[in-house]
């Protein structure tokens, strides 16, 4: 079923499945990004240092280059993904800053269609939402 988001094909299914565990429950999406190395950390010390938002540097580099190639699709081949990347670039992120935000995103809606074991439906709208 994640297979039927645009930009996830079946080798990222097959990595994201090794390494999170068939997607066991002391995995979620945002462990997961954290692994994969697409989650954003505070750097800052006291008041004074505010470094800002960064990524691990240690993350899994195999992992991150994998959904970097499946957020390039998305972007290509979905819709709603080259929207939502063209939005975050007009918010004035730099490229790779709105890429780790489609990686980002890929991932949760990895887990969500897995979670609810349903296809992947673009025009779905939350009921509470609308």
């Amino acid at each position: 079923m994640a297979t039927s988001i645009k930009g996830i094909g079946k080798i990222v299914c097959l990595w994201v499945i090794v390494y999170s565990r068939n997607f066991s429950e002391e995995f979620n999406a945002r462990k997961f990004a954290s692994l994969a190395g697409v989650a954003p950390f505070e750097i800052s010390s006291g008041s004074s240092i505010n470094g800002g938002f960064h990524v691990n540097c240690y993350s899994h580099k195999q992992l991150k280059g994998i959904f970097h190639i499946a957020a390039m699709a998305a972007i290509r081949f979905n819709p709603q993904m080259k929207e939502y990347f063209d939005r975050k670039k007009k918010e004035g992120k730099k490229g790779f800053v709105a890429m780790n935000n489609v990686k980002n995103k890929l991932i949760h809606q990895m887990y969500a269609v897995v979670r609810t074991k349903t296809p992947f439906n673009p025009e779905y709208v939350y009921k509470r939402a609308a």
